[in-house]
């Protein structure tokens, strides 16, 4: 990506580039490529916090394959650029990204296959094509889901009603707190989680909250707050 950046992005007045590091990398490529960390239309930063805003404003992402992030992208419908990660299980950032691809609503690069080179021929393409960037972007749209939280209340009473198939549903708690859990980039609000419960209920259903995975981090969590978390 350095050598992207470097050799393409910086070279071209009309690019406007922003790459998140992640926080364990950025001191390291801060000392080594300082002139791309001190901001101007080529940037480097250790963490992007607002996720949705940037990829609404982009013509062009260059992202990873987890589902939530292909999620975002899918509802931001933006023409992206998609490296799995090969370090993950049963490749599953592969086979996301593949689906994508497959449909022509992404372009998908493997790592392996990855080099300065490569991703700059993708990205001159994409650069100087706005049919390009547009029919990708109308593509991936295509898959965004914007009702997804009711459908899936729907199936779930749905499989309800089948005494075969379910009986409780399980949730994984979420923090009740909008302060913690916008510290956490959470999209939802604890508001908006319990109205999720309270539909459920409206259903007939029984709800079991696991709480088998609750980690109590002390440095955004107040005892306060964690009093009302529960």
């Amino acid at each position: 990506m350095i050598s992207t950046m470097k050799n393409f992005s910086q070279k071209n007045p009309r690019i406007h580039h922003i790459h998140g590091t992640g926080r364990r990398f950025y001191e390291e490529i801060r000392t080594k490529e300082r002139a791309l960390c001190d901001g101007g239309r080529v940037k480097i930063v250790p963490y992007v916090d607002n996720v949705p805003e940037l990829m609404r404003a982009a013509d062009i992402v260059i992202s990873r394959c987890g589902a939530m992030t292909l999620s975002e992208l899918c509802a931001a419908g933006v023409a992206a650029i998609l490296v799995p990660s090969p370090n993950v299980t049963d490749n599953h950032q592969y086979k996301n990204a593949k689906l994508l691809s497959d449909s022509h609503a992404a372009v998908l690069i493997e790592e392996s296959k990855l080099c300065g080179e490569t991703l700059i021929t993708e990205l001159s393409k994409l650069s100087i094509s706005k049919s390009a960037r547009s029919e990708l972007a109308k593509r991936i749209k295509g898959f965004d889901k914007p009702k997804a939280t009711e459908r899936i209340v729907e199936l779930i009473y749905e499989l309800k009603t089948n005494e075969k198939l379910i009986k409780y549903i399980d949730i994984p708690l979420q923090h009740a707190d909008d302060g913690v859990l916008k510290l956490m980039n959470r999209k939802g609000t604890g508001k908006g989680y319990l109205q999720l419960i309270e539909k459920l209920k409206q259903k007939g259903l029984s709800t079991c909250l696991d709480t088998s995975g609750v980690l109590f981090d002390r440095s955004n969590t107040s005892f306060v707050d964690f009093n009302f978390f529960f």
